[in-house]
């Protein structure tokens, strides 16, 4: 059994994780026992102070995000679950980021499921945060007929250690995966993911499928909300071929798609590009892909 966390240790960790004096005074108050037992987990220990490091400036999501995917265990921590829902989901000690996220213009008014099923490379990305991490392969499966979220689907992808390496150096990574389940509005583009747990922030996404062509691409925008950051949203491209290679109808067509939708800085041209090239499993004959977690 690990040892009491001193009263004055939970100060000074308190004092760095939030940031603002009256957030410190909210998680001394009413979570210092998480915080206790986060102190006392390896994994929420490194979690918590790389989020402390984080600040209040326009990059602290993205710090919060990495910090995330580079500390928390691949199955989860209860630890890390216990001190987030304490600390924002039950007494908001740290507000809420509201946003407005657009509802594109353009979502399919009609949608075959099916044409999910698979594995699909994620190839270009809108949001920098959460859409440009190499090697993002996302293998959907349909659910029984009834099933309120039908669509199943299991979102690998690969978060670099080291910033500055890129291909072909041997760059590190740390594998993640996360799964979503989504329910399908009256047959359209629109899916939408809604109704989870504490441990998840309440989060809800909403996907709406804006172009696609039968096996070769599919053009998703988002919306999400959770008890941290509501109204983010992205867009991703998935081609089934890795390398994102399409002819030049495709490109126009996925073009004019992005430019339809109405949202502002939504262009093919602005989108990033994942790098696919060294991922495991694919057949590289690049460097090493190391899996760290």
């Amino acid at each position: 059994m690990p040892s009491p966390v001193p009263p004055l240790s939970l100060l000074l960790l308190a004092s760095q994780l939030p940031r603002a004096a009256s957030q410190s005074a909210c998680v001394v108050e009413h979570c210092g026992a998480q915080l206790a037992r986060c102190l006392a987990d390896t994994a929420c220990r490194g979690w918590s102070l790389c989020n402390a490091g984080c600040g209040l400036g326009t990059e602290a999501l993205a710090c919060n995000q990495r910090c995330a995917d580079l500390h928390t265990p691949l199955r989860g921590s209860p630890a890390i679950d216990a001190f987030s829902i304490c600390t924002i989901s039950d007494h908001h000690c740290v507000p809420q980021r509201r946003q407005r996220c657009a509802v594109p213009r353009n979502t399919l008014p009609a949608l075959e499921l099916a044409a999910f099923e698979g594995d699909w490379w994620v190839t270009r990305g809108l949001n920098p945060i959460f859409d440009c991490f190499d090697c993002q392969r996302h293998t959907f499966s349909l659910g029984a007929a009834g099933e309120p979220k039908r669509l199943h689907g299991a979102l690998r992808y690969s978060v670099k250690r080291d910033l500055h390496c890129s291909f072909p150096q041997r760059c590190e990574y740390v594998r993640r995966e996360v799964n979503q389940s989504f329910a399908q509005s009256n047959a359209t583009g629109h899916l939408a993911n809604h109704g989870n747990p504490p441990a998840q922030l309440h989060y809800a996404d909403d996907w709406y499928v804006i172009a696609h062509r039968p096996e070769t691409y599919i053009l998703v925008y988002y919306c999400g909300c959770n008890d941290a950051d509501c109204g983010y949203s992205g867009a991703v491209l998935y081609t089934r071929s890795r390398s994102g290679a399409l002819d030049a109808a495709d490109k126009a067509a996925v073009a004019a798609a992005a430019r339809a939708a109405g949202v502002d800085g939504f262009e093919l041209s602005a989108l990033c590009t994942p790098d696919n090239r060294a991922c495991p499993g694919c057949g590289s004959t690049g460097p090493i892909f190391y899996v760290l977690k």
